[in-house]
């Protein structure tokens, strides 16, 4: 997976899966091939220093669309609320 996020607050990340093919499936890293790739584009707007929110398109075999929200609680993580893919 690669993913960045810019200052402005755009952000992207490309993830790609392989997997073992060929005659010798049951063999790590034999005959190497494409399982699936999924690539995002986000932009993140900070309403202030403990609430974000997070909107973008994601695409693998589907089209989703996703709005997330991230609440900081003092600095002990995040609450996320994001729409699960029908996989």
């Amino acid at each position: 997976m690669i993913s960045d996020r810019f200052a402005n607050g755009l952000g992207y990340s490309v993830e790609t899966k392989a997997k073992s093919g060929g005659d010798s499936k049951d063999t790590a890293y034999s005959e190497m091939e494409s399982n699936g790739s999924e690539f995002s584009l986000t932009y993140q707007y900070k309403m202030n220093y403990r609430l974000t929110y997070v909107s973008g398109f994601a695409a693998s075999q589907l089209l989703l669309v996703m709005l997330r929200n991230q609440l900081f609680d003092a600095g002990y993580g995040s609450l996320r609320a994001c729409p699960q893919s029908p996989h």
